[in-house]
């Protein structure tokens, strides 16, 4: 199957973006798996581009991963922040910390801590007040 996104095709395992064809795809995944894709699910299901409502979430995306074309790449407000791992891929930020990870990643662990932390005081300080 194709994806309807990828990297670059040189340094990946994608293909070009240019050879994605939603016809041909849902056809191979029809006689392959018996479904048939629903081209709009993810933005319907999950709201697409309406983040408007969101309050403390942070979006991380590493460059090094084909499927961040489809992440949040801009900052959406105070409480919604992206960061951006330019030697990352899918989930590196999640993972243990390692002494031989790149400092973006250790810098990304730290931007996502630091704002997860605030978002957690500000909300006991909230509950004191009560």
């Amino acid at each position: 199957s194709r994806q309807p996104f990828s990297n670059n095709a040189v340094s990946d395992m994608f293909w070009p973006p240019s050879l994605y064809n939603y016809t041909t795809s849902s056809y191979w995944c029809w006689v392959q798996f018996g479904v048939e894709q629903k081209r709009d699910w993810a933005r319907v299901n999950w709201g697409g581009t309406r983040l408007d409502s969101l309050t403390n979430v942070v979006f991380s995306n590493g460059l090094l991963d084909p499927w961040y074309t489809g992440g949040v790449l801009k900052d959406v407000g105070p409480s919604v922040v992206s960061v951006i791992i330019e030697s990352g891929a899918h989930h590196i930020d999640l993972f243990f910390s390692n002494k031989l990870d790149p400092p973006d990643v250790k810098l990304a662990r730290e931007v996502e801590r630091t704002h997860i932390t605030r978002w957690v005081r500000e909300k006991a300080q909230r509950e004191q007040r009560r």
